[in-house]
């Protein structure tokens, strides 16, 4: 991820390695910036993002941790380049077209929800070391088990694969062969603009998670 700083405007680049995060920023799309509504807090202020969580969810969409600017906004995926709010909103998941400020809609409107395996505040997301990830599943899986959701999808492979060693085929995104609290687990390439290289596998992963969750509802 980039992050700019407030008072020089100068990109600070950080590149994540191994297919995780890599390529060069994506344009900002109005869906992914942050509202004008919400002032910008000092970091000092920051502890974390709160999970966007219900019970009984169809879906919830699991981030390695909060980014910096997310945070100091208070909305996930917030940062212009990030292409998950421009993703959801042209997928059969959602209705409508939805920006960073409709996250905490998404698990009574559409029954979705938003969390982190780890919930530390990073601005380098490269800095969280799998042991870090390691410590905070057994959290993780209790958020998980309370919202019991049907499904799960990793925004991003590194906190699946540090789980689920060897589980998941190099550079393959969709549904894996292990579950989580009950929920099929999927995985997609991060929406994170410096991902940009892989974002033309993600509309094929949430559309086939639209056809489950669709295919299970009409047999129910």
């Amino acid at each position: 991820m980039y992050l700019v700083d407030a008072t020089t405007g100068a990109k600070l680049v950080n590149e994540y390695r191994d297919g995780y995060q890599a390529g060069g920023t994506a344009p900002p799309h109005p869906a992914a910036a942050a509202p004008d509504s919400a002032p910008e807090r000092p970091l000092a202020s920051v502890e974390t993002l709160p999970d966007r969580l219900g019970s009984g969810l169809a879906l919830v969409f699991v981030g390695l941790n909060p980014a910096e600017y997310s945070a100091r906004v208070g909305h996930y995926y917030s940062k212009p380049g990030n292409v998950f709010w421009r993703m959801l909103s042209a997928s059969s998941l959602v209705s409508r077209d939805l920006g960073c400020e409709d996250d905490h809609r998404l698990p009574a409107e559409f029954g979705i929800g938003l969390t982190d395996v780890v919930k530390r505040v990073a601005t380098d997301s490269t800095k969280v070391r799998p042991a870090e990830i390691r410590a905070a599943r057994p959290d993780f899986e209790r958020r998980i088990a309370a919202a019991s959701p049907r499904m799960l999808c990793f925004n991003g492979a590194k906190p699946f694969d540090t789980m689920f060693r060897g589980v998941r085929p190099r550079n393959t995104w969709g549904r894996q062969s292990v579950k989580i609290a009950g929920a099929s687990v999927w995985v997609m390439p991060s929406t994170s603009g410096l991902a940009s290289g892989y974002h033309e596998h993600i509309p094929r992963v949430l559309e086939q998670m639209a056809q489950e969750l669709e295919a299970r509802r009409a047999a129910s």
